[in-house]
């Protein structure tokens, strides 16, 4: 993702916690979800004004991730029917991504969550279950 923002010249901005946190997840499938997020997340914003933030972090035994952007945003009433199979609001979309990215999260007893306002952009929160590694 990095080489699709600097093409679009836009800025990632990340943080992560300085030790390591156990969530039982498929790398594969988890990939996937990422990269739907983020290449809506850039889509979304303006080619040379886009700032994309990334973050992690444990919380009363939960990890959360916050993928947030500073794009054209979603409408409230768009908002619950965005993970519906075939939903799109794009020209182009076929409504499967954000469908394929709640499936995977649930399927890794996640959880999943928009915030959106109009013309200042969207935070997905994912949040998982934490594990103690020793």
């Amino acid at each position: 993702m990095h080489d699709r923002l600097n093409l679009q010249d836009m800025t990632l901005i990340e943080s992560y916690p300085k030790y390591n946190i156990f969530v039982p997840l498929d790398d594969d499938q988890f990939e996937i979800a990422l990269l739907n997020l983020f290449i809506n997340a850039i889509e979304a914003m303006k080619p040379g004004k886009g700032i994309s933030k990334v973050a992690l972090y444990v919380e009363n035994d939960l990890l959360t991730l916050k993928i947030e952007d500073n794009g054209k945003g979603i409408p409230k009433n768009d908002i619950p029917k965005m993970f519906e199979p075939f939903f799109s609001a794009k020209k182009t979309g076929a409504g499967l991504g954000l469908t394929t990215v709640q499936n995977i999260i649930h399927s890794h007893h996640g959880k999943i969550a928009v915030e959106s306002e109009i013309n200042r952009g969207t935070t997905i929160t994912i949040t998982f279950q934490t594990y103690d590694v020793e």
